[in-house]
């Protein structure tokens, strides 16, 4: 079975098709109009078959084109074993952290970062504490788990001002 989870779609994508020796896929982009703001599109195509995505940026329309059509391998070739990660923030969950520590006056948050698995496949795990609290998330990318630990200390936070009954003024 070609292992291709717990990276980015298109990585993934790359690495199962280099692994079969196939030709590598190729991605068209177009801007499509939408009244949140622009957006985009990007048509992959890879052993004759295609699939569209849609994002804010040609990354993340790039990223969603390539995980529709892992997808669709998943149904014709048992080696392709592609589970996408889970929960990834939509948006910067680090720079929102920060902000919010601003507003409410809380101490400035703390990131660390460890790494463990092997070279290969490597794991990263992001301790992120704001005064007392904390939380960790483990990834493939240094910048997911950074992104996931502050989005998981965001709802600590705002799970503690909603007990205490109003916005705390501070945490410590």
């Amino acid at each position: 079975m070609t292992e291709v989870s717990c990276k980015a779609p298109v990585s993934a994508l790359q690495e199962y098709l280099m692994k079969k020796r196939l030709p590598l896929p190729s991605y068209e982009f177009s801007n499509v109009s939408d009244k949140g703001g622009p957006t985009f599109q990007c048509i992959v195509t890879a052993l004759s078959e295609m699939a569209i995505g849609l994002g804010r940026s040609k990354s993340a329309a790039k990223h969603e084109a390539a995980e529709n059509i892992l997808r669709k391998f998943q149904t014709s070739d048992r080696e392709v074993c592609y589970a996408p990660q889970v929960n990834t923030p939509e948006f910067d969950a680090v720079s929102a952290l920060r902000q919010m520590c601003v507003e409410r006056n809380y101490p400035y948050p703390q990131f660390e970062i460890t790494q463990g698995g092997d070279q290969v496949a490597p794991k990263f795990t992001c301790k992120c504490s704001v005064a007392t609290l904390s939380c960790s998330a483990t990834s493939s990318s240094k910048k997911w788990a950074r992104q996931l630990a502050a989005q998981a200390v965001m709802e600590l936070v705002d799970g503690v001002s909603k007990q205490c009954g109003f916005v705390c003024s501070s945490i410590e």
